[in-house]
């Protein structure tokens, strides 16, 4: 009778898809999800969907203010909206719970004062200006919420704050699947830590800082999209000299950049995409304005300096000027391409080659050239990914089609946990690793068989008695061998450096070689061979 009257006055108690970790309260809130319980049971008929989560923990030494939005227009997901005012404190932990209207599309904002208040006639979409740091995620599942799937980013690609955030997937279902790392800012990232970084990359490459906060920066498509808000005279630097090097450097059919490049083959190859990237989103650009697509046409807004910025700012963006409905399925009104650009009709698809411009620099190690490179199209991707300081080494979205390396989409997952100010809160302690496959060389040491044992190195690949090991060269065009070959009673080591010519062929120089073996070395273009061991 007790229990019949307690929960008799608690189904007068509207619930909140929100939870404050307490275990004081937990004798009580089992209580109440037991009525609750009861409650659904005995109202069996009515379908309720599953329940994804977001957890958000705060590590930091300040309270935090999130806002959690979906879809376009942003509704509010942040249940209850007071939250939003009231932010969480340091060390408290709060589970917010999301009914399917709040799973595509969504967006959770992080700052250190109210999201909605910082641009009040667009509280749910504040500016990129503004200083917060921003997570991307989209959830699904089935009605019986057994397969769920957790879509997720930390996205810098609209800028980056020096807030520090790390997140994990959590709610594994079943224990049998790996666990998955976090991605973000490690615990020893702090807020000073980055905020010093931002600064540093500003100071050496030349790129801006927003206006309203020296603790955000913008990425390269709002350098472009968002001019009023970055400073006037550090934001006109950078914006000609990127657009010098797309335009007057790479595409300039009269520019010569490679006639000097010791990799003249790649060089080249690198100069065809920036030509084909530039001319099929200016071809975009002339069918917006109706203009025929005329050499003459491409030509004159080649030439345009505002032109110029309208162009960069869409490759920034991968985002075309103009979406036609795709002629190939005429009934689905969602179904776009885009001329010139990405049209599977046509074969068309320049997404590669923007990914690879905008990355280029980089190499998978994390290795990077200097920001004024020719070859550095795209500061601000070298400084989240790079690992050498200021550059922050992180695996999250730089631009907007970097999905290789700042997406996670994992399935058997019933929600996501963004710990800010560190990563100790989180399920897994471990940061997440990227499987980047590292794709076949046309270039490899071969060893002649006989041998007992082979081991060493050859181009930082481990030659684990393989009688064939690939040479992966860095940007450097550069690398070296050392190796050592038993046949027992003796060994044999052997060490020598490895480069390639402009025709990207390879380069042996038996003068620098050290060992007995170096004479016995024959030398291909693309294959360095090694002799067998003496009968």
């Amino acid at each position: 009778m007790v229990i019949k009257l307690l929960c008799f006055l608690i189904s007068f108690i509207k619930p909140k898809p929100m939870e404050i970790i307490d275990m004081k309260k937990l004798k009580i809130a089992i209580t109440i999800a037991a009525c609750f319980t009861a409650a659904t049971y005995s109202h069996a008929t009515l379908k309720k969907s599953p329940l994804m989560q977001i957890k958000i923990t705060n590590d930091t030494n300040t309270t935090i203010y999130p806002l959690i939005t979906a879809g376009s227009p942003p509704k509010n997901c942040t249940v209850p909206t007071s939250i939003e005012a009231s932010g969480i404190a340091v060390g408290q932990s709060i589970i917010f719970d999301l009914s399917s209207d709040c799973w595509n599309a969504g967006r959770v904002y992080i700052g250190q004062q109210p999201i909605t208040q910082m641009q009040l006639n667009a509280p749910l979409a504040p500016g990129t200006q503004y200083p917060y740091q921003l997570a991307e995620y989209t959830f699904t599942n089935n009605d019986q919420g057994t397969q769920p799937v957790v879509d997720y980013d930390f996205s810098a690609v609209d800028a980056l704050n020096d807030i520090p955030i790390a997140i994990e997937p959590i709610g594994k279902t079943t224990p049998k699947i790996a666990d998955v790392g976090w991605i973000g800012m490690s615990t020893e990232q702090s807020q000073a830590m980055i905020k010093t970084a931002l600064k540093e990359f500003s100071t050496q490459s030349g790129w801006p800082l927003f206006k309203v906060s020296d603790s955000k920066m913008p990425g390269a498509y709002n350098l472009f999209a968002s001019k009023d808000q970055i400073n006037q005279a550090q934001g006109d630097k950078m914006r000609g000299l990127l657009t010098k090097k797309w335009f007057d450097t790479w595409y300039d059919k009269n520019s010569q950049p490679c006639s000097d490049d010791p990799n003249k083959a790649n060089c080249q190859e690198f100069q065809q995409k920036v030509q084909a990237v530039i001319n099929g989103f200016i071809s975009n650009y002339l069918l917006k304005q109706k203009k025929a697509i005329t050499q003459e046409n491409i030509a004159t807004i080649a030439a345009n300096p505002q032109d110029r910025y309208a162009i960069l700012q869409n490759i920034y963006g991968y985002v075309p000027f103009i979406a036609i409905q795709d002629p190939s399925k005429p009934q689905d009104p969602h179904a776009k391409v885009w001329p010139y650009i990405s049209d599977h009709n046509k074969g068309i698809n320049l997404g590669p080659d923007v990914i690879d411009l905008l990355r280029s620099g980089l190499d998978q190690s994390g290795n990077t050239y200097p920001y004024n490179n020719k070859y550095v199209l795209n500061p601000y991707t070298l400084f989240i990914h790079g690992k050498k300081s200021p550059n922050l080494g992180l695996h999250i979205y730089a631009f907007s089609i970097d999905d290789s390396i700042g997406n996670l989409n994992i399935a058997n997952y019933n929600g996501i946990q963004i710990d800010v100010g560190s990563t100790k809160s989180l399920p897994n302690q471990q940061p997440y690793k990227p499987n980047i496959p590292t794709p076949p060389s046309e270039y490899h040491v071969n060893i002649g068989s006989g041998w007992t044992s082979i081991t060493g190195n050859v181009c930082n690949n481990p030659a684990n008695n393989q009688l064939s090991v690939a040479v992966n060269f860095d940007q450097s065009n550069s690398c070296d061998v050392d190796l050592t070959l038993t046949k027992a009673p003796d060994s044999d080591e052997v060490k020598f450096t490895l480069k390639k010519d402009a025709q990207g062929n390879l380069i042996f120089n038996r003068a620098d070689c050290i060992g007995n073996l170096c004479q016995h070395i024959n030398a291909g273009p693309k294959i360095i061979s090694l002799p067998a061991p003496p009968a």
